[in-house]
């Protein structure tokens, strides 16, 4: 199973104790480099990854509605995000 959160960068130090099966007893903790289920800014680092990549292919959010995307340059192309889910509209299918 693909997730959504660990794609997405963090943009601070977060340290994590060693996971459960993996403890050497030696103490040390864990630094993570991507955001994790569970953080409390797994959502946030995502929508930023996501907003990022986006803008990338022309495809901004609304003012009024920051979890859908359109792009007018040719083709109108709407993007509707949840969390991971998107669904794609178009007139036409190469577009999406």
């Amino acid at each position: 199973m693909v997730s959504a959160y660990p794609n997405a960068k963090i943009d601070e130090e977060v340290y994590i104790k060693q996971p459960t099966g993996f403890n050497d007893n030696s103490g040390m903790v864990c630094r993570l480099n991507k955001a994790l289920y569970g953080l409390k800014q797994a959502a946030r680092q995502w929508e930023q990854h996501l907003k990022n990549d986006l803008q990338q292919l022309d495809l901004y959010p609304l003012k009024t509605d920051p979890s859908v995307y359109i792009s007018i340059k040719g083709e109108p192309l709407i993007l509707i995000t949840y969390i991971d889910d998107i669904l794609a509209i178009s007139p036409s299918k190469e577009r999406i």
